[in-house]
């Protein structure tokens, strides 16, 4: 069988492990990224490719000047067009139906980017011969915003998980030690790049309303402006039972605080994948999360001794029933086979390989 040719974008990132396990657990493929410049062009007149498969359309627009994003949006929909001609599938997985709106977004705000974002997406999908979601709870509000997709071939592969692919050697004492915890204190964390979407403000508020010198929350990642880091500091107050680790965490150290950890709690106003629920999942960490469609998927997957359902949100109230239910006796891990790599790349492919032969 001929080895399947990928033009991934991206093929592997350093703000997202994601793409980069994939593709190490697909067999007989190449995969080569996709950066778009007019380099990437010239080598794609010269080399076919079976699939263009894309994560983030809104990566063209993570740039430093307004002259590489027009470029990156010429580049992408030149590169799509240049696969469909010559045979080839445009792939999308969709991690979000929607972008975040979120520092780097600059079609966030009305103006030029704005409409450029509306033409560059509304070109791009409707070139897209498939789509993959993470969650099946995508589908609907993905067609309700573009309903030429709804004759797409669509496929649904839970988010996998994080096990081997970051480093997890340290142990409870010695993370909590270097944290400065205490090693009886039940701990809480938020982790990951701390965006006003995922509503750090509303963590911090119910914490603070919480009785107990024997329990601590860590907010730990990079703020999304200093002004946001700003606002966080100034709702934690003198509260000496919160503590803001605000910098950028490396592979090598998400251990150090997902160790320290009792659990990962997840504050966020909407949610459409699981990533920061696999993540802390891999280190055998419970998770509080509010009561959306894409949680319960998981809840079906892994049972409730490891996620928590909050149907009223996070209040002083649900984060007591976190602490009580982080009491119960629970099995060493949960089990994860449903969200394996190998199986989840396999997947991929075969969806690959479908919707070629359409």
């Amino acid at each position: 069988m001929t080895k399947l040719k990928i033009l991934a974008w991206p093929a592997s990132s350093t703000a997202n492990r994601y793409t980069e396990a994939l593709y190490a657990n697909m067999p007989g493929v190449s995969v080569e990224d996709f950066a778009p410049g007019w380099r990437t062009l010239l080598r794609m007149a010269r080399k076919n490719y079976d699939v263009f498969h894309i994560h983030w359309l809104e990566r063209a627009f993570w740039r430093d000047s307004k002259l590489a994003i027009i470029r990156a949006v010429c580049v992408a929909l030149l590169a799509a067009a240049m696969i469909k001609l010559r045979g080839g599938v445009v792939v999308w997985t969709a991690h979000d139906p929607a972008p975040h709106h979120m520092q780097g977004n600059s079609f966030a705000q009305p103006g030029f980017f704005s409409v450029l974002w509306k033409v560059y997406s509304n070109l791009l999908t409707r070139m897209l011969d498939g789509i993959i979601l993470l969650s099946g709870t995508h589908r609907d509000p993905l067609i309700k915003a573009r309903p030429y997709l709804a004759k797409r071939p669509f496929a649904v592969t839970p988010h996998p998980h994080f096990k081997s692919v970051y480093a997890n050697h340290i142990s409870r004492s010695d993370a909590r030690h270097r944290l400065a915890l205490p090693g009886e204190s039940t701990v809480l964390l938020l982790i990951g790049t701390i965006r006003p979407y995922k509503n750090a403000e509303a963590l911090i508020d119910a914490f603070r309303e919480l009785p107990g010198e024997n329990l601590r929350l860590v907010i730990a990642g990079q703020p999304d402006s200093d002004s946001y880091a700003e606002t966080l500091k100034a709702r934690v107050g003198s509260d000496s039972r919160i503590l803001l680790a605000f910098s950028f965490i490396a592979d090598d150290e998400l251990q150090l605080f997902l160790n320290a950890a009792d659990a990962v709690v997840i504050p966020f106003k909407n949610a459409t994948n699981s990533g920061s629920v696999a993540l802390a999942l891999s280190f055998a960490k419970p998770v509080a999360v509010p009561d959306m469609p894409v949680f319960r998927e998981v809840q079906d997957i892994v049972g409730t001794d490891w996620i928590r359902l909050m149907p009223d949100g996070l209040t002083q109230g649900a984060l007591e029933d976190v602490v009580t239910w982080l009491r119960q006796p629970r099995p060493p891990e949960p089990n994860l086979d449903a969200l394996d790599w190998q199986q989840i790349a396999g997947q991929t492919v075969k969806f690959f390989q479908d919707i070629r032969a359409l």
